[in-house]
């Protein structure tokens, strides 16, 4: 039977055969089918690309496939995205009271659209130099994400985007928006936006986790599944990267998250619940998507009822004859080598992180 890494490789080379070479300019963008050859209309050097036709499931760097759309991220601009980036250009440029800025556009709807756009992308954009801002003066000893909102909201207000002496209700609003905003930022897949994670500019560790390096047991699991134990802690650690991007994290309404709301433990209901319906009105502007809505948590052994009715992911994949290897098992069959000393390697280490 194939493996796990012939498969991918039989698929890497399928998919680097569907590509073909071409130049392109760097100046006008233009595409120039003849490989090394001078753009026409503006006659600078042109730059070695591959070009691929139609639908790319197949990764060609890795051979990892996903079948329900493009695995590659299209380099390329909406409309929205180009006139916020342009627009902010402009502005930067302007001082006092020449800084103002008129946009037109042929229709009401895209000017609501534009205008919205450009206020959730300024706020996440603020939201994000500040974040990194605050780590970097921290330095190599960082800090926990429950001290991050406290430290937003007093550089928000230094910076005047936060009122300098605010109501107490006020202000604990704008520390529940700040928490859900930096917990989201740090719980979510990345592949289709750019992310501070992504960029290489934070980076998120897990408290305690070396100390499972001394433990026996731990040892003990990472040679049978026939790891090095340096091997099998940064396995450990890419599957709490995948129960974090899944939003599998404990923020439920305990004084130590630094917050009373359960939002990622509970269901979000702006309609029924008053503080949820306060943080989406201004000038918090919370949204809360209809995908990020639901509670999400992982288990080692999901019930058939559970497991059919997707309320609980699951770190193995409970019967072999149905569906497909879970994240997890699918990361850890990729050192081990296969399905059964996956399962066995999480089996062993899921309680050791419990404890």
């Amino acid at each position: 039977a194939e493996g796990e890494p012939q498969r991918r490789n039989r698929g890497r080379k399928q998919a680097e055969g569907k590509l073909s070479e071409v130049g392109v300019c760097p100046g006008c963008g233009r595409m120039v089918l003849e490989l090394g050859a001078a753009c026409p209309s503006c006659n600078r050097a042109t730059v070695r690309m591959l070009l691929h036709r139609g639908k790319l499931n197949t990764c060609p760097a890795c051979g990892d496939i996903y079948p329900r759309g493009d695995i590659v991220t299209p380099l390329r601009t909406g409309t929205a995205s180009t006139v916020s980036v342009l627009a902010t250009h402009h502005l930067d440029h302007l001082q006092g009271e020449d800084r103002k800025l008129l946009v037109f556009t042929d229709n009401r709807q895209d000017a609501a659209h534009q205008a919205g756009y450009m206020a959730d992308k300024h706020r996440s954009f603020a939201l994000r130099h500040v974040l990194a801002h605050e780590l970097r003066e921290a330095g190599r000893a960082g800090l926990y994400l429950t001290e991050l909102p406290q430290r937003l909201f007093d550089r928000f207000q230094r910076m005047g985007l936060i009122p300098r002496r605010p109501p107490r209700p006020e202000r604990e609003r704008w520390l529940d928006a700040l928490t859900y905003q930096v917990a989201n930022e740090l719980t979510r897949y990345s592949r289709q936006r750019a992310s501070l994670e992504n960029l290489g500019l934070v980076a998120v560790e897990y408290e305690g986790l070396e100390e499972l390096s001394g433990d026996g047991r731990f040892l003990a699991a990472a040679r049978n599944a026939g790891l090095q134990p340096d091997t099998a802690l940064n396995l450990v650690r890419a599957v709490l990267d995948v129960m974090r991007k899944n939003r599998a994290v404990a923020y439920d309404g305990r004084p130590e998250t630094g917050t009373d709301l359960a939002f990622f433990t509970e269901y979000i209901d702006p309609n029924r619940k008053r503080r949820y319906r306060e943080l989406e009105g201004e000038p918090y502007a919370v949204r809360f998507p209809d995908r990020d809505r639901a509670p999400k948590a992982f288990a080692l052994d999901r019930p058939d009822h559970i497991r059919k009715s997707n309320r609980l992911m699951g770190f193995v994949q409970e019967n072999p004859r149905a569906g497909q290897l879970t994240a997890p098992q699918k990361l850890a069959g990729r050192l081990t080598g296969g399905r059964e000393p996956a399962e066995a390697f999480l089996r062993a280490v899921i309680p050791l992180l419990v404890e």
